[in-house]
């Protein structure tokens, strides 16, 4: 009977630490599949017709050849489902978050031997990891979906590289997990790097002294395994072949950008940006007094660098390829690397907090569930402006007369969509390939009709306000508005060109070169 009462006590206890995480799920991820959809990149990555080549998207990601093989296999199976999609965008979502909480654990298991907070940080950095607001674009948009499995590798990473396995096992394992995210992504290019400054002062705290030769041999298998991937990217690069980037020549301007815009980044992202950055700092705060009282504050010292180190650290890596970091819309993906650190955050406060006594523990936790609080609301708030990006993607190609246009356009035609203003921060239609992928999947016969067996680039979207677009007969040009100013990009257009105004429905077919844009509407002659 005790034994049995005993039990049901371990199992209500162990249920208390996922209230949260499950709570997180239901109100952020659950609802996902039935009300978002594709955007911007998707309409072409994802929804390009199957019967076109996979080799020219192979030899782009080249350098990823995990990725493109787990796209490639998602693209054959459930295609333009975006439920499906969702679906198992939203399952390795969560997958990662099991893993983040996984580290977090280890992270206080290595700072204290206190199992309840271990347990309690499993809990909250995946419930971080699930309410981010700042990491839409990697965990909304279908496009990177593959990428969670680099994240995946590198919670394995950290696992095992802050195991006391022995020395060969975690260099092997540690190592080939490593190598497989690099080859699925670039997210974490030398990220084993702030691990090991974790694992050396595990070291110190455990031994008394750190094994010099155990972290030398461990930096140097990493550095020659990740060698591979920046050797293929640089090699490949020279010869033009895939998507790897010229290093941006501007790269350490846009280091100290990101850094700098980083708050209001932060701020544009979070609904309460008082309210969040007033808990951030009573958790700081935590943190400092673990650094001034705990006796492995060592240990927790070096957590909080390898944090900073990793944040820091993917800042750099996007720089080098010209992104700063943004978060907001698609190009939130940039904070994606960023967000994993973050979501170590609830780790350092409680193994900081070790120490002390139960009212302060309580203290620590009700804190942290204020900034999960705090972040859901906002990620709330930003999915409902992917809800209604995807709304009204799906409105106007309802509207958009694609029968009309492959009724009586030329083989050669080119179309343009006129939109209005943006007025949400997620894009939809802004180029020309995710246009001219939307109209391909939503519109068959106009796809048969401007490129039947290989791709053509047949349509474009410009934004009334940002873009100039100017057709001579031979191509058509999209440019900058001022003051940005600056082509965007120039694309053959031989035919007649056809434009199509969202927001009256007016369709304009011209024969002549013709110019408009920046707030001016096409010229009602054309039509």
């Amino acid at each position: 009977m005790a034994d049995n009462l005993s039990g049901k006590r371990r199992l209500y206890s162990i249920s208390i630490y996922f209230v949260v995480p499950a709570i997180v799920f239901v109100c952020l991820l659950s609802w996902r599949p039935l009300f978002l959809g594709f955007y911007h990149d998707d309409w072409y990555n994802i929804l390009r017709p199957l019967h076109y080549s996979e080799y020219d998207e192979f030899i782009n990601q080249i350098t990823r050849p995990l990725y493109w093989a787990g796209t490639a296999f998602l693209r054959r199976t459930i295609f333009d489902n975006p439920v499906a999609w969702h679906t198992v965008l939203a399952g390795l979502v969560t997958l990662n978050a099991v893993a983040i909480g996984a580290v977090g654990h280890r992270l206080v298991a290595l700072i204290s031997d206190d199992r309840d907070m271990a347990r309690w940080s499993m809990a909250l950095c995946a419930s971080v990891w699930l309410a981010l607001p700042w990491a839409l674009g990697l965990t909304v948009w279908p496009t990177p979906t593959v990428g969670q499995l680099a994240i995946t590798c590198f919670c394995g990473v950290a696992l095992v590289l802050l195991s006391e396995a022995p020395l060969r096992n975690r260099l092997y394992a540690g190592g080939g997990l490593f190598l497989l995210g690099q080859l699925i992504n670039e997210l974490f290019w030398f990220a084993f790097i702030p691990l090991l400054i974790i694992n050396a002062a595990a070291d110190r705290t455990r031994y008394g002294a750190v094994r010099w030769r155990h972290i030398g041999l461990l930096t140097g298998g990493f550095l020659a395994l990740q060698a591979i991937p920046l050797f293929a990217n640089r090699v490949l690069h020279a010869f033009g072949i895939g998507i790897n980037r010229s290093f941006n020549p501007n790269w350490f301007d846009t280091i100290f950008l990101s850094l700098r815009l980083l708050p209001q980044e932060v701020n544009r992202a979070v609904v309460y940006p008082q309210a969040f950055w007033a808990v951030f700092a009573v958790l700081f705060a935590a943190i400092a007094y673990g650094l001034a009282t705990h006796r492995n504050r060592l240990l927790i010292f070096a957590c909080l660098t390898a944090v900073i180190a990793g944040g820091v650290g993917s800042a750099i890596m996007f720089a080098l390829a010209g992104y700063r970091l943004e978060s907001v819309g698609v190009f939130s993906r940039t904070m994606s690397t960023a967000s994993v650190w973050f979501s170590l955050l609830p780790a350092l406060v409680l193994g900081a907090f070790g120490a002390v006594g139960r009212l302060g523990r309580h203290a620590a936790i009700l804190a942290l569930c204020a900034l999960i609080a705090i972040l859901g609301v906002s990620a709330q708030y930003r999915l409902a402006e992917w809800v209604t990006s995807w709304e009204r993607q799906k409105a106007l190609l309802a509207s958009f007369p694609g029968e009309k246009i492959a009724d009586t356009a030329s083989p050669n035609a080119f179309i343009v969509v006129y939109l209005p203003k943006q007025e949400t921060a997620v894009e939809g239609f802004e180029a020309f390939w995710d246009m001219t992928g939307a109209l391909m999947n939503t519109f068959p016969r106009l796809q048969e009709r401007l490129a039947p067996e290989q791709v053509r680039y047949f349509a474009t979207a410009v934004r009334a306000d940002r873009h100039h677009v100017k057709w001579d007969g031979a191509g058509m040009t999209t440019s900058w508005c001022a003051p940005a100013q600056g082509e965007l990009w120039r694309l053959p257009a031989e035919g007649e060109l056809y434009v199509w105004e969202a927001e009256t429905g007016r369709l304009h077919r011209y024969d002549q070169g013709v110019d408009f844009g920046c707030d001016a509407p096409p010229p009602k002659s054309g039509s």
